[in-house]
């Protein structure tokens, strides 16, 4: 199912998608930890890194944490691999940032520069050894990130979800906390065994005001940029000339301000970069606000198209990429635009096909799982349909001994993300 259906009107009410909601509810109330709604990925997660939960189904981006011998007790028998497949197929959801540039932008010439640097093969495999799940396909299969990688079913796992994952986790209206708001209170009802039928009725009148509310945006054609390449770039077109990258504090915001890369781009361009990282709703509030005043000297910043995509879209603030990307003279012709995988352009891609962005790095619905007590309980590997995730969830689940089968969030608006995957199948 998902959020809307063909006429993009409301679909909560609609069979497989309430069936959706009961499943996963039924799932967390009988196989999952004691106050499953207060629950979000921080509480599963510490549940499965003292070795207590079987499976827990999140953000791939958290696998970094159950491998990691300073924060995990189970580091040898985390496992992962994509949500599973239910009637409509494995379509996990996909996600993540993308690195955009802001219309109004005097500098949009050594900004996109700084794109294709920031965003280019040779940096983007230097994120990828800092365990940062890119958008490249070089990257993955890059000699240096193989001879490094200790987990090559992570590698297996994500390059088939970029393949088949859909990047809808969010509904796509203006005010998606009022709609995460509205959904994630029905998931409550589900896992608390109440009336779920009315908890979605109530949800899709918020859906359709909200959705109603929503401007369209103007049709645009598929982004096919294909710049002709140049016998000779010159990287130093704009030397001279400064331009402010505004950044959301994540790890690859983190690893650009580290090791000397900004004094590297520098000095290789002679463009000087004002740097700025901030807490996700800190940096969300003020660049908003800059850019609603028309004021901003904001060039380069972080955004997120499932979050903020529609409304930075109708107020005019995102950079169209395939002009630049079709234009040969800013282009270097070795970026090679065709190496991101295609669900991991699809997180930077409005619903009009508009591409005003590039990824900066994915994530998708995972299912990690804990090998020793899926052999305990005598499940033979992680399940691929969701039939088999209730089996072994059952298998696994022995609360008097504090063990559960499955953590799934249930706080709310939390939980609809991850909630997306299993809509999907």
């Amino acid at each position: 199912s998902n959020w809307v259906n063909a006429e993009g009107a409301s679909n909560v009410l609609d069979p497989k998608f309430v069936e959706a909601v009961n499943w996963y509810g039924m799932m967390d109330r009988e196989y999952g930890p004691p106050g499953a709604t207060s629950y979000h990925w921080q509480q599963c997660q510490d549940l499965f890194l003292q070795g207590k939960v079987g499976m827990w189904a999140d953000a791939s981006v958290f696998f970094a944490n159950l491998i990691d011998p300073e924060q995990s007790t189970i580091t040898d028998q985390a496992g992962i691999t994509i949500v599973p497949a239910g009637a409509a197929g494995q379509t996990p959801y996909v996600g993540g940032w993308h690195l955009s540039l802001y219309e109004g932008s005097q500098n949009k010439g050594p900004a996109w520069l700084f794109v294709q640097w920031a965003l280019g093969k040779e940096m983007t495999t230097q994120a990828q050894l800092k365990n940062i799940t890119t958008g490249r396909t070089s990257a993955w299969e890059s000699p240096e990130y193989m001879a490094a990688n200790q987990h090559p079913e992570l590698t297996d796992t994500f390059l088939k979800a970029m393949t088949i994952g859909d990047p809808r986790w969010n509904p796509p209206v203006l005010s998606v906390g009022e709609a995460r708001d509205a959904v994630g209170a029905a998931i409550v009802t589900a896992i608390e065994g109440g009336d779920v039928d009315s908890a979605l009725n109530d949800a899709d009148e918020v859906m359709q005001k909200l959705l109603a509310d929503t401007p369209q945006l103007e049709g645009m054609p598929a982004p096919a940029p294909a710049a002709e390449a140049m016998s000779d770039f010159n990287w130093r077109m704009f030397e001279g000339e400064s331009i402010r990258v505004a950044m959301v504090k994540q790890p690859w915001s983190e690893f650009l301000e580290s090791a000397d890369y900004l004094q590297q781009f520098t000095d290789q361009t002679g463009i000087d970069v004002t740097y700025e990282i901030l807490p996700e709703d800190q940096f969300r509030q003020k660049t908003t606000i800059e850019f609603a005043a028309g004021t901003s000297d904001v060039d380069v910043f972080l955004s997120m198209v499932a979050q903020e995509g529609i409304k930075y879209e109708s107020a005019g603030w995102y950079a169209d990429f395939t002009e630049l990307l079709n234009d040969a003279t800013i282009t270097d012709p070795n970026f090679d635009f065709a190496d991101f995988t295609k669900s991991s352009l699809s997180i930077a891609t409005l619903p009009n096909g508009k591409l005003i962005g590039l990824p900066v790095y994915n994530e998708f619905g995972a299912l990690f799982y804990n090998k020793a007590l899926l052999d305990a309980a005598g499940v033979a590997g992680p399940p691929t349909t969701l039939e088999e995730m209730e089996a072994a969830a059952a298998a696994i689940n022995d609360p008097d001994n504090g063990v559960y089968g499955v953590c799934l969030r249930g706080k709310g608006a939390a939980a609809t993300s991850q909630f997306s995957s299993f809509m999907h199948a």
